[in-house]
């Protein structure tokens, strides 16, 4: 599934979207990284909202309130909520297609969460996300802290 993020295409592989709502104001955590927006009700389940765009360093999400999304997600046991800009389409990709980042020469990506690269037909580049490794272990810990003191 594609989306944006600060103006920039993204994709994440279906599989590990659970499902995709339109936007729910956050309540914010005191003492929480930037990027970690708040909780949302989503049901009667609480959700971490994280901003995507914030983490990677490519802006923050635009609030539109026709376009801006949440992709819920797992990471481990735990249910995520991914800000981002807007959802744009499903694309399959041949493995013919995909490389893995540190592959495709693009050193150093694979820290900030982006796992392969997919190459579009018309030859666009779209970064996939590895959600596994995209949060920082420390910080997701000290936001769990501060989500399970504030329930």
């Amino acid at each position: 599934m594609t989306f944006s993020l600060g103006g920039r295409r993204y994709g994440l592989p279906l599989a590990r979207v659970k499902e995709v709502t339109s936007f729910i104001q956050p309540t914010r955590l005191p003492s929480v990284p930037r990027h970690f927006v708040g909780l949302i009700n989503l049901r009667g389940q609480v959700i971490s909202v994280i901003d995507l765009a914030m983490k990677f360093g490519v802006g923050e999400v635009a609030l539109k309130p026709q376009k801006t999304c949440v992709i819920i997600s797992s990471i481990g046991d735990r249910q995520f909520g991914f800000l981002v800009d807007e959802v744009h389409e499903v694309l399959s990709y041949s493995p013919d297609a995909m490389a893995m980042a540190r592959e495709s020469g693009a050193a150093g990506i694979k820290h900030r969460g982006i796992g392969s690269i997919a190459k579009d037909a018309d030859g666009t580049l779209t970064p996939l996300i590895d959600l596994d490794n995209a949060l920082d272990q420390a910080e997701l810990q000290l936001f769990l802290e501060s989500v399970n003191e504030a329930i």
